[in-house]
């Protein structure tokens, strides 16, 4: 059996590619939303 990435196909590596996009979506969006707010609080992205 073989194992590690050196042995994906090309449609392989771009599903996991796809799939670890989709996942860090998400934690994007919220690191986003979090310096909008500091940002709307202070008028700068450092909150202290």
């Amino acid at each position: 059996m073989k194992s590690g990435i050196e042995h994906l196909t090309g449609d392989e590596i771009e599903d996991v590619r796809t799939k670890c996009e989709q996942r860090a979506e998400p934690e994007k969006v919220g690191k986003d939303t979090v310096e909008e707010t500091r940002r709307g609080r202070s008028g700068t992205s450092n909150p202290w």
